[in-house]
């Protein structure tokens, strides 16, 4: 008898939680109650036989079996929403990728765009990929991620150079400066593992800790807002959060990486005007905001 395969609707749900690794942030995406979604991960594991993630006192984390499940769950809703969604032959949107790192600042950029441009809409999808900046797939923009970046079929247009700082949540800032202190941990993203060392080198030579590792580096925002520890984390991309107090600065010290985000296009279009639009989306994505 043939095993009953995991339906969309599951695998959509365990890759939206496996991406923020917060039942929360997952329900909004959704559009499903917390209930529902923890639901439909349980019903998963169960029908898979497997552990998907860890549940931890202060959130989830991919289990061995998650991280393998994950790239094909998304490889799964990608075909399917590419056989089912007929091309659009319309000009009054963009299609746009980004880093669920960005997703904050992107939004914002995006209400700013849709207060000048409100006849043209984004769609915007989020990625667990920092980096992909090989092919744009199905989309008409990327945000990306690199040094240097250059290809014959693509533009790589830079938005900022990456700029790191560490930023603790207020409650884990506070733990430390007690008669007891809470132990130090560095948050690190396994794709990016020498930035503590370079910041540590330049400002922090006999600063020591505890190291915990995680996927991306959106994971390590989310783990430093729920206090597991200083993140390392783009001043940028945080500052929304630096702006509510959620997360306050551990050391007004910056790392300058050498990598930039950039706004990854095709070089050659057969239509000029979403051209057109991806470029003035592209002004608004690179000029800074007021207080930053």
């Amino acid at each position: 008898m043939k095993p009953q395969l995991p339906s969309t609707s599951a695998l959509q749900t365990f890759v939206v939680v496996a991406q923020s690794l917060n039942i929360s942030a997952a329900s909004k995406t959704l559009f499903l109650t917390q209930g529902a979604v923890s639901k439909q991960i349980k019903n998963l594991e169960t029908q898979l036989d497997k552990p998907l993630f860890h549940r931890e006192a202060r959130g989830l984390r991919l289990t061995a079996a998650g991280h393998e499940l994950l790239p094909i769950a998304q490889e799964v809703i990608k075909t399917l929403t590419a056989f089912v969604e007929p091309p659009s032959t319309t000009i009054n949107h963009i299609n746009l990728c980004a880093p669920g790192c960005t997703t904050s600042w992107v939004l914002s950029k995006i209400g700013t765009f849709n207060t000048e441009h409100a006849d043209i809409c984004v769609n915007l999808t989020s990625s667990y990929q920092h980096d992909d900046s090989k092919s744009l797939d199905d989309f008409d923009a990327k945000i990306v991620f690199g040094k240097a970046l250059s290809s014959e079929l693509y533009d790589y247009q830079c938005l900022f150079e990456e700029c790191l700082i560490p930023v603790v949540s207020p409650v884990y800032l506070a733990a430390m400066s007690k008669p007891s202190p809470a132990p130090r941990v560095f948050l690190h993203a396994h794709s990016k593992k020498d930035d503590w060392a370079r910041w540590q080198k330049k400002y922090g030579d006999g600063i020591t800790g505890a190291n915990t590792y995680f996927s991306t580096l959106e994971q390590v925002t989310q783990a430093a807002l729920k206090g597991f520890g200083i993140g390392l984390c783009d001043c940028r991309l945080i500052q929304e959060e630096l702006e509510s107090q959620r997360l306050v600065i551990y050391s007004p010290e910056t790392l300058l990486t050498g990598n930039e985000y950039y706004l990854m296009t095709e070089k050659v279009t057969s239509q000029p005007d979403k051209n057109q639009a991806i470029q003035q989306l592209w002004n608004i994505l690179k000029t800074p905001s007021a207080n930053q």
